[in-house]
């Protein structure tokens, strides 16, 4: 039986740390012993740079895991449009002049078990802090 039972594993904001560890274990027949460990392979179905997988441990922490319209003006005149603040080009960066928000309010991770021919379906929920996008962007206005 896998253990943890429940699927959710948690609910966390943007960049706040995970760690989450998997197992699988056949109880013993005769309900003397402990019964049988199995190693637990964990596959990502969703990938987040910042978030890993050691053995049966899932780790790390969300980033970017929300796509927001960001529309910059580079130093040459030109006007680019981004998801995400980290792929903002800030050596050519003149300033922002528009920035939409994700309007979703949680993204769900999913992640695949698998163990002794069985396999389960494991989420992590990220809610949407628009306080983190807020003060990047503050960030940006107040470097310009």
């Amino acid at each position: 039986m896998f253990s943890p039972e429940v699927i959710n594993l948690s609910t966390v904001n943007e960049l706040v740390n995970v760690d989450h560890t998997i197992t699988y274990v056949v109880a013993d027949p005769l309900g003397i012993g402990p019964g049988t460990s199995y190693d637990v392979v964990i596959t990502p179905i969703d990938i987040n740079k910042t978030i890993n997988i050691t053995e049966n441990r899932i780790h790390g922490y969300f980033s970017d895991s929300f796509d927001n319209e960001i529309q910059y003006r580079t130093k040459d005149d030109r006007f680019l449009t981004v998801d995400k603040f980290s792929e903002i080009d800030e050596d050519i960066m003149y300033g922002i002049y528009l920035f939409k928000a994700d309007t979703r309010r949680t993204i769900v991770y999913q992640f695949l078990a698998e163990a002794n021919g069985q396999s389960k379906i494991y989420t992590i929920t990220v809610q949407n802090d628009w306080t983190l996008n807020r003060n990047t962007l503050l960030e940006y206005l107040n470097e310009g």
